[in-house]
C-alpha cells in the first residue's frame, strides 16, 4: 500500500447533541446518535490522530459543550496539539471561560464563536437570547483567543458589515464566513446563489484591503476559485482529504462533515494510516466536476460543494 503524508489538521464532529436548531444547519443536528464516541473511545481517538502526525485539532458539534465530559476531553487534548480550535453557538455565554479555569494550560487553544448576524437575525435563525450569549463569550475577560465564524444566506447577508463593525469593536483577530449549503434544515430558498456569492467575495476582498491591519476576513474553502484572491496563488484547492481528516461524531473517517457518502473506515476499528491510505480517501480528493477536469486552476473546489451540486460556485454554467 503506497502511503501518502499525513494531514496536518483533523477535524473532529464531537456530538450531534445540540441545545439549538438552527434554521441553517447542514448538519440537522440537536440530538446525539446512540453511537457516539464514549469518553475513552474519544481519547483512544486522539491519542492515535497525535500518533498520526496530526499537529491541529478543530472540534466541532453539534455543540461540545453539551457533551458532559467536554472538559475532561479537551483536558486530555490540549498536550497532543499545536492548537485545538473549538467551535461553539456560544450557549455557556461567559460560563464558558468559568469552567475552562479548570484546565491548568490553555495556551493553543482557540474558541471560535458562530454569530450569524445583529440580535434580531441571529436569534431567528438559532433561537431567542442567543445573541447575548455569544456577546458575553465574545466580551468576557479571558486570555483565551476568541475568533468569530458567520454562516451567510439570503437572509442575513445584509448584516455582514455590522457583523465586521461588531468584530472590530470587539478586537477579533479571526473572522471566517462561509456559505449557507442546502443540506439538512437549510431550506434551498435561502441559498444566496451564484451572483450573491459573487458580491460577498468582492466585498470580503474589499474589507481585507481596508481592515487587513485590525482583523483577518477570511472566506472558507466553499468559496474556492469564486474568490477574487485565489487568483493570486492564495488557495491550492479544498483541504478535505488532502490536509484534513474528519472523523465524525460515531467515528466513521471522511473529508468533511458534508462528505457523509465516502465513509473510508471507523476509528473504531481501523488504523488512520489504513483509513488516510485507502482508495476511498483517496478518491475523495481527486473526484471533480466535469468542469473543474478543464480548468484545473484550484485542484476541484470545495468538496461539500461538489457534493451537493456536482459542480463549483466559479463554473460558467
Amino acid at each position: 500500500m503506497k502511503t501518502r503524508k499525513p494531514p496536518s489538521h483533523a477535524s473532529w464532529e464531537s456530538t450531534l447533541e445540540c441545545p439549538l436548531r438552527c434554521k441553517h444547519c447542514g448538519l440537522n443536528a440537536g440530538l446525539k446518535r446512540p453511537s457516539e464516541l464514549s469518553t475513552e473511545e474519544a481519547k483512544n481517538m486522539l491519542s492515535a490522530l497525535c500518533a498520526f502526525g496530526i499537529k491541529n485539532l478543530i472540534i466541532s458539534g453539534g455543540e461540545f459543550t453539551f457533551r458532559k465530559d467536554w472538559i475532561e476531553i479537551l483536558s486530555f487534548s490540549l498536550p497532543l496539539f499545536e492548537s485545538v480550535r473549538v467551535i461553539t453557538c456560544g450557549w455557556l455565554g461567559k460560563k464558558l471561560f468559568t469552567e475552562l479555569k479548570i484546565i491548568e494550560d490553555t495556551s493553543n487553544l482557540i474558541i471560535s464563536v458562530s454569530l450569524d448576524g445583529l440580535e434580531k437575525n441571529h436569534d431567528f435563525r438559532r433561537g431567542q437570547g442567543s445573541f447575548i450569549k455569544v456577546l458575553k463569550t465574545l466580551e468576557s475577560p479571558s486570555p483565551i483567543p476568541r475568533t468569530v465564524l458567520t454562516t451567510v444566506d439570503s437572509l442575513n447577508i445584509t448584516d455582514c458589515p455590522d457583523i465586521l463593525g461588531l468584530c472590530l469593536k470587539l478586537r477579533v483577530p479571526l473572522w471566517s464566513i462561509q456559505i449557507s449549503l442546502p443540506a439538512g434544515r437549510m431550506k434551498p430558498a435561502l441559498f444566496l446563489g451564484k451572483t450573491k456569492i459573487q458580491l460577498l467575495a468582492e466585498e470580503i476582498l474589499h474589507w481585507r484591503k481596508e481592515f487587513g491591519h485590525r482583523i483577518d476576513v477570511s472566506p472558507d474553502d466553499c468559496f474556492a476559485n469564486l474568490f477574487p484572491k485565489r487568483t493570486w496563488g492564495e488557495w491550492s484547492g479544498c483541504h478535505a482529504g488532502n490536509n484534513l481528516i474528519t472523523i465524525l461524531n460515531d467515528g466513521r473517517v471522511t473529508g468533511c462533515p458534508t462528505m457523509d457518502n465516502l465513509i473510508a473506515g471507523n476509528v473504531k476499528t481501523d488504523s488512520l494510516e489504513e483509513i488516510w491510505n485507502s482508495e476511498v480517501m483517496k478518491n475523495l480528493h481527486n473526484e471533480k466536476p466535469k468542469e473543474c477536469l478543464i480548468c484545473g486552476q484550484c485542484d476541484g473546489g470545495c468538496k461539500a460543494v461538489s457534493k451537493l451540486f456536482n459542480k463549483q460556485f466559479c463554473s460558467p454554467n
